[in-house]
């Protein structure tokens, strides 16, 4: 048998496997239906499985299922546009916050705390009584001093997001699409997406209905459906395409001195190490046995999540929306690990 009729043989084999074990997922409801995309090398592993909705009807999956990609927002959009200003020489990443914002009370904290969730700051708002955009950097509290924990915050990436537009001078959902999607031809990646038909929907909630096409996050909704935490919506291809840039290195779309920074650890809290945006190598739970060090990973609250190996090779990329119809569902929390590791034993064994 020739060399590429094996090799083709195989990846309908690799295929089938991937497409039982997501369905096993389904069928032990980790989560209602996902669109998946496990990447070696040069193949490109991309299925569906499921049901989009479930109530208040059922709406069967397809591979063109839009998702709310909650906290990955933080590495897609706010840790590339911070990159992205950093080789531009706009921004370093030692400088004070409050040279930004005004009012910004903690005059030591560096654009680095917060990219890190090192800054030891936590959010004291009430989110039932927002009222103004300024109170997402007034009300808050320092919990520990600067570099000496990791505390994960929302805060830290809507402060982020806040200065981006300060720097840009203009709003964040516009400078994400001038400068990440349309140059990296991610077309159906946006916030506020306008065709909300194609859109998974989250949660099913007695004061806002059915979420579908609206962003989950009560945060980014107040903040007029963006921010620099959440409130992106993409589908499987345009989120293969981000993750074939990363491990391109950059793919001169950004330099690879500057990917370079994402898999650098910059803070270890006794064995989570975080880089720029992202939870670095084996001591992260989400890669553990496989992976290598230069391994980064981030999740969103909604069921996804990105694995992205740079010396390996490797992604993994599962796009869920595990909290539809309620965010009791909680079991992909403790199965993202074993995905990781079984889609990677399935393409490498």
């Amino acid at each position: 048998m020739h060399t590429f009729i094996m090799r083709g043989v195989c990846m309908v084999a690799i295929s089938r496997q991937l497409q039982e074990y997501f369905n096993s997922l389904v069928r032990q409801g980790v989560f209602p239906g996902c669109c998946y995309c496990v990447i070696d090398g040069n193949n490109d592993y991309i299925g569906f499985v499921g049901n989009k909705q479930v109530y208040p009807n059922i709406e069967v999956n397809d591979i063109n299922t839009v998702y709310d990609i909650a906290s990955l927002t933080k590495v897609i959009v706010t840790n590339t546009l911070l990159t992205k200003l950093l080789a531009s020489n706009k921004i370093k990443l030692d400088e004070l916050v409050s040279n930004y914002i005004d009012g910004f009370k903690y005059k030591d904290i560096t654009i680095m705390d917060l990219i890190t969730h090192s800054s030891g700051l936590i959010s004291s708002l009430d989110k039932n009584k927002l009222a103004f955009r300024s109170q997402f950097f007034t009300e808050l509290e320092r919990k520990y001093n600067k570099g000496s924990k990791i505390i994960y915050q929302d805060i830290n990436y809507i402060i982020l997001g806040f200065i981006i537009e300060h720097i840009y001078n203009n709003s964040l959902d516009q400078v994400a699409n001038d400068v990440i999607f349309k140059p990296l031809n991610m077309v159906n990646t946006c916030f506020n997406p306008f065709n909300k038909d194609i859109c998974a929907p989250t949660e099913y909630s007695s004061s806002r209905g059915l979420i579908k096409g609206i962003v989950h996050d009560e945060k980014a909704l107040f903040l007029n459906g963006y921010c620099g935490s959440a409130g992106v919506f993409s589908d499987i291809f345009d989120m293969t395409k981000f993750a074939h840039m990363v491990l391109n290195n950059g793919n001169l779309y950004i330099p690879q001195c500057y990917i370079d920074l994402w898999f650098k650890t910059y803070i270890n809290d006794n064995g989570c190490e975080r880089g720029m945006g992202w939870l670095i190598g084996r001591a992260n739970r989400m890669c553990y046995d496989w992976c290598s060090n230069e391994a980064i990973t981030h999740t969103g609250f909604t069921g996804t999540h990105m694995t992205l190996d740079r010396i390996k090779k490797f992604g993994i990329i599962v796009l869920s929306n595990r909290i539809h119809p309620n965010r009791s569902n909680q079991k992909i929390i403790d199965r993202r690990q074993e995905i990781n590791n079984t889609c990677y034993y399935i393409c490498r064994k």
